[in-house]
C-alpha cells in the first residue's frame, strides 16, 4: 500500500505517510478513506502528511479536482501539514489541491516544526508540543 493512515491525536489529527510511488488509482482511494475517516471526527481535524518516504505522486494535474474532491468536499478539515520532502513537485501538487479547495496548508522540512506549528495555532492540542528529551515522540 503506498500509504497508511492513522490517528496521530483520536479524532484530531490523522497521520498520511506516505510511501513509494502513488498513482491516481491510489490517490482516489485515498481520497475516499480520508473522507470516511473524518466522518467520526472531532472537527476541526487537521491532516500530518509524512512526505519523506513517497517517491512520487503519478497524477494528471487536469484530474486532481476530481481525484481529490471526496477528501475536502464538506469534511470538517483544518490545516494539512506536510513535512519530509523538499521536492518541488510534491509542493506543486498540494498546492493546486489548496487552491482549487481553499485549504490551509503549511511545509515543514521536520514532523517537529509542523506539531509546534500546529500545536501554536490550536489551543486544544498544546500537547502535541514535542519534548526536548523526544522531539519525534507521539503524544
Amino acid at each position: 500500500m503506498p500509504y497508511k493512515l492513522s490517528w496521530y491525536i483520536d479524532q484530531r489529527v490523522l497521520l498520511v505517510e506516505g510511501c513509494g510511488v502513488i498513482d491516481e488509482i491510489q490517490l482516489r482511494r485515498q481520497a475516499l478513506e480520508i473522507r470516511d475517516w473524518l466522518k467520526d471526527s472531532i472537527p476541526p481535524v487537521h491532516l500530518l502528511v509524512d512526505m519523506s518516504h513517497l517517491v512520487s505522486i503519478v497524477v494528471d494535474e487536469t484530474k486532481v479536482q476530481d481525484i481529490t474532491a471526496p477528501m475536502y468536499e464538506n469534511t470538517p478539515l483544518g490545516w494539512r501539514l506536510y513535512f519530509g520532502s523538499r521536492d518541488r513537485a510534491k509542493r506543486h501538487l498540494t498546492s493546486i489541491t489548496s487552491r482549487l479547495f481553499h485549504l490551509r496548508t503549511a511545509w515543514f522540512e521536520h514532523k517537529k516544526d509542523a506539531l509546534w506549528f500546529l500545536a501554536s495555532l490550536d489551543e486544544s492540542l498544546h500537547l502535541l508540543t514535542p519534548s526536548e528529551d523526544e522531539p519525534e515522540s507521539k503524544v
